[in-house]
């Protein structure tokens, strides 16, 4: 997988953003202070799998998340 990372500028309420790309899908996450935006285009064959792969991410986030409260 590719990945490029773009660092924002917090005080011009810029967020960090992650780009990413390989056979089947691409896309962005944009993270600041409050939130994470993902967007993933799924091609043909990833996009069968849709609610899954969603899924997935869901749970690996809230996972994450949770290890990281205190």
């Amino acid at each position: 997988m590719q990945v490029s990372f773009i660092q924002g500028n917090n005080l011009e309420g810029v967020p960090d953003t992650v780009e990413f790309h390989r056979a089947g899908v691409r896309g962005s996450l944009l993270v600041d202070a409050k939130q994470f935006v993902l967007r993933a285009e799924l091609g043909f064959f990833l996009g069968s799998f849709k609610e899954q792969v969603e899924a997935q991410i869901i749970q690996n986030l809230d996972n994450r998340l949770a290890q990281a409260r205190p």
